[in-house]
């Protein structure tokens, strides 16, 4: 195809041919005339200019300006052809260019350039003239335009300085490019041609488009350079001077006669690529001379490979930009044609160019598409990741295009490509699986081949498409056979919970569509016709294969029902997410409707499937969850009604359909029931149940744009994409409703449609109500249907009562436990109340319902019963007290510790809590759409601008109305150190000048300039009211939210006379809102602003939005006298509101319409909460909790509530968490694992550092999954790199001296806030490694025997060992239980030191995510934190053997009691029988006993204790100081002094939260790590040399799993610098670990080389041994005598 005749649709040729050189000049001086003529005052930015245009105005626009003078052309407009490619501006560009085009009258054009040049001058010294009279005369007229004409000033000089440097060096810079330009254009001298093409792509590689726009003439270089690439032949002219080397250098490389010079064409073409690089609007000008056609002609006729390649980088540079104008080029087929001969960067750079080029194909194009498929069928199994993530976005974009047309796709993706595409997700052992990113471009494939294509969709469910999901969703590496055993412990994987909506999405497109008729039809209800609807089954005359596939295929439906239903439920439980959850009820839907009756009985047989519908009733979140639960149930009552007729009622489902069916309708927008319903359901499936299901037009819409949606989630990261949802959610209607609903933004805590909650309004509303009453009418149907023969009346009589009976009952049982804490009962009626109780529990295999529980009284009774306190102001008529009640209790439902009952008991009670909690997440106010796509890091860099009032004569005139731009998450002890800064500055200048009353009007205000202020250039000022473009903050002087700030004020000058006369003092700055509301200085900006428009929105006022206006803050300043007073006279000036700070009361919804009981569901959460309180507690008393219970009281919404309100930054680093989260996790932290618990501490007490440094790491780690398409990081997200930027100090120290360079480290770096790194004397080691290793060996030596601060069960330690390398097990101490501190009876600071330094170590650990390795005891722990039991427990577990001493010295305490006691004895009978008590025939004293500590005879009970015998007259005092000295007063100092170490991080008691155990686990290898195949193969990663596939690589994991613990620990210090493994083990290692192949020098083979590691980078580099039997002993020599060191390998 010829380029010369087809261009480009939006690219017209010019209009005339070349012009000569004179009318060139003609134009430069038409240019240059017209340039005095413009005013030097900056205008007003034109409309529609984006924001980052307006912020580059003054830098960009003034150069381009600039150029454009000197030159005398319009080449810096080459942008505008990239932005509009109009013909005009193009003609535009041609034109100047020509000027270039004549190698005459060189001499002549100097001249006028330079008479050019004086003209301009003048002009521009008129033209300063004329501006600095205008500026005189506007600073006459209004002199608040003062600033603005400095900075036009500003802006002029700039200009000036400008013009005069191109002076000097633009006239150079453009005579070379006129050289270059003709040299190009000679045809007759290679070697120039040659020379100049290297200088040109010299230029243009250090080039941008700042600095060649203006005086680059890329029209015409590009003509020049695409004639050259043709390779024209290039036959030297008669009298044509080559030399030798030259002529041979061509004559090799065919450059003469032969089709042109490679090396000239290969230059041309770098000159291209690196042009489109510096100037990407040159792009049009190549296609234009027909560049395209010419690049892929290299590529489809490869003579040079050099020059191949690069015509490809230059192709992919064009594709980036006009991919549409390569397609017709056939540029897709041309890149892949020879992909296998290019070197493995350029097959990525041939992807890269057919992925742009394939976006938004059409049917015309699919001749190429089809050519490249055995291409891409072979690249996507390719070994290189890069090019199988590259080949998966081809196909993406392939599919995406043509997924309208069902054949094409058919024609194009075959059952091999479904396979290979399966093969790469990523399932728990793949070991080809895709990166993240990837993952979503195959579910974006999948979904795309589904909803196009129900053939290949059955296809793909017969090769266990749904297998592959659920491992997925749930990261187990094998489906057991029996699929029933699934709804046992089936727990989801979170690693892919943002993909579990699109997964759902292919498995609902994978099933038949739902029939439009019948049951489902939005025109069921429009005649007023309230008669129930038959069961419409599976219709298989409309040609669905999906439909003949599940309904004539029994295997695969029961198969999918066993693998979906269970997930369906678990996943509900598990994520909080409401277009997640219409999913899940959407695809119950289908699945009910689907299977037959003997199907359904044999899944659902197991399944609690009521109460997740009654779950749905009373919860009403979203009125197509009401409607997909009321289809559900209709269904339940047709096909399997004598299970579900008792069940549904027993749940209390007909019981939340009744309230329902009696709420009034909304009469006034559903006046035509059967359109509207379709209309307003804001779902289709609050209709229909399916996207596809209705028939209305309004569906159809609806459909639209639910397709429209998944292309915007697709392009969430595309500015104008979440900027147009941005505008569509603010409108109203059901259409956009469904819009919000599907995104699931918009919306805040307070702002959600109310027509979103609940059951809906208008139509929606009417179809739920009339639904309910269909199914009440279906239910007395059938009850009068299934009804038993006259003959057994009474048998149906008792039948029909059996249910109110047994309510009866329960009813009876609440009111007797009731009684028990309001009155006096005794034992036996109690117990008989709960064991009847008891026996209902276990009558049937779902025992009591939660519904039951909740309407009987049950709940609140036993909520009493357990829990509440005892009157103890009572006298006489006392009820059983609070222990006494547990007690029988626990007698009678822990009969066993996996008791049935108490198992029931725990899960209704998670029932209640997740039925009826309401509990609000909290989203940042006014957040819009786009924000929900921007990272948390860009979020926190938003900022607020404040309009500061100041009040009092306190503060100055010129400070009474400021604008405040700063970050939100900055306190305003920030904008107080900034005023109090200026107004003392004020004062000093007051006191220092007695006339300052005549000149105050002169003070300056001050200008938005970060620079401008010495305390803290975070603040940006503006004197003006107007809204201005915040500058950027420095985030170093940003304000912490979460720690004490250390900075000194601001201090002022004593020099107000009225006030501080003979006072000492300081000034400060009080704080309100604009409604008076007053806020604490140490609070964030946007905490204080969230409370007050929360509070404001909650009463229905008008609210602003905070991120588009200024916000009003009014403040005084006020002397607070050192004893904390005000003065007088600065009180009277004050007048602030109460300063109480208010709880979230926006942390819960409304209940639903339909709860009508007197109890509210706040109660109700209250009862169930308390008592599973009570429940926990007695469990963890009698020591009968284990994993299986802990893991029952997990409250799984909960806890993603909690982790979704963990994902809010904005709401987190300002401190706005809603007061139910903290309430819960202080009160209940049995509800949340440790995982949300331990993120709680992350997120709320490590500091706003370490908070951004965590998800900036987070961020981070996002773009490396993203690949090579990961692309750069916005100027947004660059600033917020900068936020919470941690400080590192690095510490050097000795190995010799480890412990005692530890204490003193801490003890300086107590308080800092930087991150601890370490590097040791003599060791070129640096970095994460050297730190984790420091932070193991410190574990180490704090175990130490020396230091004698443990109590130690080992006392073969010797203070001075004869061998100084004798074995080191006997320097530690030997602690089975772990350790507990050594009771510190003579004051030895050294010993508080030691622990002082400890509580440091540990905190910091914490703090810098270090791992260390120190066996603490439950028991410390339990002292820490306040926990401790009775100090007899404490010894058993503290010391076993001194308990037991101690228990058989109070028998000998018991045996003198008796003697006491018996008051027949005379004096000195008692005394004789006191000497004759023996103990297993021991006398006291035989023992030998003195008041020391046992083991330790210089450790005294009491003074002189080593001279002071035990006897049988003091033994009980002895007791008493022994126990005391172990337990108690013993370890005070030392457990005080770990705690104030401690809390100089943070806070101990934040830890409370965590169980003692757990904290154990934490800082010890106590727990039992997960060295599996399966775990490692997951984990770790093999690169560079090795796949996971090589031998090599299996042998090493082999290795691993056989280690014994030893073996393990050494490895990880090897490898790690730590011997274990983070909290999550092998997958949680950061960066992940990777082993790579280390390649052995000649002679010498890999089995003579040791495997090496880079510990910062967790970089495993081995050899690849010959057989496993020598890698273990390679690796066993490296980690012997690699350990202690860091050296370079």
């Amino acid at each position: 195809m010829s380029t010369s005749s087809k261009q480009p649709s939006w690219v017209r040729a010019p209009s005339a041919d070349d012009a000569d050189a004179d009318k060139g000049k003609k134009k430069a001086h038409e240019g240059l005339d017209d340039r005095p003529q413009r005013k030097g005052k900056k205008q007003a930015d034109p409309e529609g200019l984006p924001d980052d245009a307006r912020d580059h105005d003054d830098t960009t626009t003034s150069t381009m300006m600039s150029y454009y003078g000197l030159l005398g052309h319009d080449d810096d407009d080459d942008q505008h052809v990239e932005d509009h490619g109009t013909m005009d501006e193009l003609h535009a560009l041609q034109e100047p260019s020509d000027k270039f085009d004549s190698d005459e009258g060189h001499g002549a054009q100097e001249e006028e350039e330079q008479a050019q040049e004086q003209e301009e001058d003048d002009d521009f010294e008129e033209e300063e003239e004329e501006e600095e009279v205008e500026e005189d005369d506007d600073e006459e007229e209004d002199d608040e335009e003062d600033d603005e004409e400095d900075l036009h000033e500003l802006e002029r000089v700039r200009r000036n300085f400008d013009r005069q440097l191109h002076r000097m060096f633009g006239s150079e810079q453009g005579n070379q490019l006129r050289s270059l330009l003709n040299t190009l254009k000679t045809q007759d001298d290679a070697t120039m041609q040659l020379v100049a093409l290297q200088e040109l792509a010299e230029i243009l590689s250090v080039s941008n488009e700042d600095t060649l726009a203006g005086y680059f003439p890329s029209d015409a270089f590009v003509k020049e350079l695409v004639r050259i690439l043709k390779g024209e032949d290039i036959i030297p002219q008669d009298g044509l001077d080559l030399d030798a080397d030259m002529m041979l250098a061509l004559a090799l490389s065919g450059g003469l006669g032969s089709g042109g010079n490679p090396e000239i064409m290969l230059l041309a073409c770098r000159c291209i690529a690196n042009l489109l690089d510096a100037m990407p609007s040159a792009v049009t000008h190549v296609v234009y001379h027909g560049g395209i056609t010419v690049l892929c002609q290299k590529l489809k006729s490869i003579e040079y490979i050099d020059l191949a390649e690069q015509a490809l980088s230059a192709l992919e540079k064009v594709s980036a930009q006009l991919p549409r104008a390569v397609t017709q080029e056939g540029g897709i087929s041309a890149a892949l044609m020879y992909f296998d001969f290019f070197s493995i960067h350029s097959q990525r750079t041939a992807l890269r160019t057919a992925a742009a080029c394939l976006r938004h194909m059409d049917k015309g194009g699919f001749a190429q598409v089809q050519e490249i498929i055995p291409t891409l069928m072979n690249t996507i199994a390719y070994p290189d990741r890069m090019v199988v993530e590259l080949s998966c976005l081809c196909w993406l974009r392939i599919v995406e295009s043509y997924r309208a047309h069902q054949e094409l796709i058919e024609q194009i993706i075959s059952l091999d490509t479904l396979k290979v595409i399966l093969a790469l997700i990523p399932v728990p052992g793949n070991t080809n699986a895709a990166r993240p990113s990837t993952f979503m471009d195959l579910l974006r494939i999948l979904r795309s081949i589904v909803k196009s294509s129900p053939n290949l969709a059955c296809e793909l469910v017969k090769l266990n498409l749904f297998d592959i999901l659920f491992k997925v969703m749930t990261g187990v590496t094998s489906i057991p056979e029996d699929t029933e055993l699934l709804t046992v412990h089936l727990t989801l994987d979170h690693k892919w919970r943002d993909s579990i909506y699109t997964m759902l999405k292919i498995v609902i497109d994978c099933l038949p569509s739902l029939p439009k008729g019948g049951q489902f039809s939005s025109k069921r209800f429009r005649h007023g016709n309230m008669t129930r609807s038959s069961p419409t089954p599976p219709q298989a005359g409309n040609d669905d294969v999906r439909v003949a596939m599940f309904g004539g295929n029994g295997a695969v439906l029961r198969h999918t029902n066993c693998l979906l239903i269970p997930l369906l439920l678990e996943t509900h439980l598990s994520i909080v997410n409401v277009r997640v959850r219409q999913q899940i009820t959407h695809l119950l839907v289908k699945l009910v409707h689907l299977s037959p009756e003997a199907e359904l009985r044999a899944v659902l047989r197991d399944i609690a499937f009521s109460g997740f519908l009654a779950s749905i009733l009373t919860q009403q979140e979203h009125p197509a969850l009401v409607t997909d639960a009321l289809h559900i149930t209709e269904m339940l009552l047709g096909k399997l009604t004598d299970v579900y007729l008792f069940d549904l009622q027993h749940e209390g489902v007909l019981h939340e359909i009744e309230l329902l069916a009696a709420l009034p309708t909304d009469t006034a927008t559903s006046a035509k029931p059967g359109i509207a319903t379709a209309a307003d359901s804001n779902d289709t499936k609050t209709v229909g149940g399916s996207n596809d299901t209705t028939e209305t037009s309004q569906s159809q819409a609806n459909q639209a744009d639910d397709d429209k949606q998944d292309e915007e989630d697709e392009e969430s990261q595309d500015d104008k994409a979440a900027a147009s949802v941005s505008r569509l959610l603010q409108r109203s209607g059901p259409h956009y409703a469904f819009l919000r609903s599907r995104f699931n933004l918009g919306s805040t805590g307070s702002d959600v449609n109310s027509s979103e909650k609940g059951i809906g309004q208008g139509a929606a509303r009417l179809y739920i109500v009339q639904l309910a009453q269909v199914i009440l009418q279906d239910v007395a149907l059938r009850s009068v249907v299934h009804a038993p023969p006259p003959a057994s009346a009474q048998k149906a009589s008792s039948s029909h009562t059996h249910g109110q009976l047994h309510m009866d009952q329960l009813t009876q049982i609440a009111n007797q436990l009731h009684r028990a804490t309001i009155a006096p009962l005794d034992d036996a009626t109690i117990t008989n109340a709960l064991s009847t109780l008891y026996e209902h529990a276990t009558k049937t295999h779902h025992g009591i319902s939660s519904f039951e529980w909740r309407t009987s009284g049950l709940l609140e009774a036993l909520a009493d019963f357990l829990s509440k306190k005892d009157n103890v102001d009572l006298v006489g008529n006392t009820p059983p007290p609070r222990a006494h009640r547990c007690a029988l209790f626990q007698d009678v439902f822990f009969r066993s510790q996996h008791d049935h009952a108490l198992k029931l008991l725990i899960k209704r009670l998670q029932e209640l809590l997740a039925r009826f909690e309401q509990h609000n997440v909290i989203t940042p106010l006014d957040s819009s759409s786009s924000d929900t796509f921007r990272t948390p890091t860009a979020i926190l860099a938003k900022q607020l601008r404040l309009r500061l009032t100041g009040n009092g004569h306190n503060v100055p005139a010129d400070y009474r109305h400021l604008m405040v731009s700063t970050h939100a998450i900055a306190t305003f002890h920030v904008i107080e150190e900034y005023l109090l800064a200026r107004l003392a500055l004020i004062d000093k200048t007051r006191a220092a000048s007695s006339s300052l009353s005549s000149s105050a009007s002169s003070v300056p205000a001050p200008i938005a300039s970060s620079t401008e202020t010495p305390i803290d250039p975070s603040t940006d000022v503006a004197t003006d009211e107007d809204d201005q473009e915040p500058e950027h903050i420095d985030e170093m002087d940003l304000d912490e939210p979460f720690m004490e700030h250390d900075s000194p004020e601001a201090q002022s000058e004593e020099a107000s006379t009225s006030k501080s006369a003979g006072k000492k003092g300081k000034w400060q700055i009080r704080f309100s809102l604009g409604n008076g509301t007053a806020v604490h200085n140490t609070d964030t900006i946007y905490h204080a602003i969230h409370q007050a428009e929360t509070k404001q929105r909650a009463i229905g006022a008008t609210s602003r939005n905070i991120w588009l206006s200024s916000y009003p803050v009014t403040f005084n300043r006020v002397w607070v006298q050192d004893d904390g007073k005000k003065d007088d006279k600065t009180q009277a000036d004050t007048s602030f509101a109460s300063n109480e700070e208010a709880k979230d009361d926006n942390a819960t919804e409304p209940t639903p319409e339909t709860s009508s009981s007197a109890q509210s569901n706040g109660e109700i959460c209250a009862q169930a909460l308390r008592v599973l309180q009570a429940v926990h507690e007695l469990l963890e008393k009698a020591k009968l909790m284990d994993a299986e219970l802990s893991h029952l009281f997990i409250s799984r919404k909960l806890t993603a509530k909690v982790n979704r309100q963990l994902e809010e930054p904005l709401i987190v680093a300002s401190a706005c968490l809603p007061e139910w989260l903290y309430e819960l996790t202080r009160d209940a932290p049995f509800l949340f694992p440790f995982e949300t618990r331990y993120l709680f501490i992350q997120s709320t007490s490590f500091g706003y550092s370490r908070l951004i440094s965590r998800w900036q790491s987070l961020q981070t780690r996002n773009h490396q999954h993203m690949g090579d398409r990961g692309g750069t990081l916005d100027d947004a997200q660059q600033q917020s790199l900068m936020l919470g930027r941690l400080e590192r100090q690095k510490v050097r120290m000795s190995r010799h001296q480890m412990l005692d360079s530890a204490v003193k480290m801490m003890d300086m770096f107590a308080t800092s806030t930087s991150v601890l790194e370490v590097e040791f004397v003599d060791e070129e080691g640096t970095g994460l490694g050297p730190t984790l290793e420091f932070y193991a060996a410190t574990s180490k030596d704090f175990c130490k025997k020396a230091l004698k601060i443990w109590i130690d069960d080992d006392d073969s330690y010797q203070e001075e060992p004869k061998e100084r390398n004798a074995a080191t097990t006997t320097q530690y101490v030997y602690a089975p239980r772990g350790l507990f501190p050594r009771p510190l009876l003579n004051h030895d600071p050294r010993v508080l030191t030691y622990f002082k330094a400890l509580g440091r170590f540990v905190a910091r650990s914490m703090l810098d995510f270090r791992i260390i390795d120190i066996p603490f005891s439950v028991a410390f722990f339990q002292c820490v934190m306040d926990d401790r039991p009775i100090d007899s427990e404490l010894i058993k577990h503290v010391n076993p053997s001194m308990a037991r001493t101690m228990d058989y010295l109070q028998r000998f305490i018991d045996q003198k009691r008796e003697i006491y006691k018996n008051k027949n004895m005379s004096a000195q009978e008692r005394t004789m029988a006191l000497e004759k008590i023996t103990v297993d025939g021991m006398l006291l004293d035989d023992l030998c006993l003195y008041f020391t500590l046992p083991g330790d005879p210089t450790a005294f009970l009491r003074p002189d204790g080593d001279q002071v015998p035990v006897t049988i007259q003091n033994v009980g005092t002895y007791l008493d100081e022994l126990r005391d000295a172990i337990v108690g007063k013993g370890v005070a100092k030392q457990i005080e002094a770990f705690r104030h170490g401690f809390n100089d991080a943070f806070d101990i008691q934040d830890l409370k939260i965590l169980s003692c155990d757990e904290l154990v686990q934490l800082f010890s290898a106590s727990t039992q790590e997960d060295w599996s195949m399966t775990t490692l193969r997951d984990a770790i990663k093999a690169d560079h040399g090795y796949t996971m596939d090589s031998p090599a690589i299996h042998h090493f994991l082999t290795h691993l799993s056989e280690l014994d613990e030893a073996g393990r620990r050494a490895f990880l210090q090897f490898t790690t610098g730590s011997p274990r493994l983070p909290i999550g083990g092998w997958k949680a290692l950061r960066p992940p670990f990777t082993v790579v192949r280390k390649v052995a020098d000649a002679p010498l083979t890999p089995d003579d080389f040791l495997p090496s590691v880079m510990t910062c980078a967790n970089y495993l580099k081995m050899p690849d041994y010959s057989s496993k039997v020598i890698m273990a002993k390679r690796f066993l020599t490296a980690v012997t005598e690699g350990k202690d060191s860091f050296l370079l390998s």
